[in-house]
């Protein structure tokens, strides 16, 4: 079932009036996550890999947990090389980009995890 309570993480970023509404299944907010809703119910037909830092402040990682396990539960496989499958891959590096505490996890992890993502991309290649 389609319970957006249980799924977004974290719920400390959240008013208790917006997870009450979450709750509810008729509501706006629930109806419009529901049309939103892009990753239950199907299975990747390509190699998914999934790459995300687990301090990450902005999209806590759990965001991906919830993706990754959505497409294992529909029947998703884990990646092997040059197969289909899904994988979720922790970043560990973050790169101090600024001194502005604006500059998050978020945004220094964004360059190894893209490098990651292209060896990943380029693996591919014949």
């Amino acid at each position: 079932t389609f319970n957006p309570v249980k799924l977004i993480a974290p719920k400390s970023v959240l008013t208790p009036q917006f997870i009450d509404q979450l709750a509810l299944e008729t509501s706006t907010v629930t109806n419009l996550l529901r049309q939103n809703d892009s990753y239950r119910g199907w299975v990747p037909t390509v190699p998914i890999r999934m790459i995300h830092h687990k301090s990450d402040e902005l999209v806590p990682y759990g965001n991906s947990q919830a993706a990754f396990n959505a497409f294992s539960t529909a029947g998703a496989k884990n990646h092997i090389v040059r197969g289909p499958g899904v994988e979720l891959v922790e970043e560990t590096a973050s790169i101090n980009i600024s001194t502005d505490p604006v500059k998050t996890v978020h945004f220094g992890s964004a360059f190894p995890e893209l490098s990651n993502g292209w060896k990943w991309l380029d693996s591919f290649k014949n």
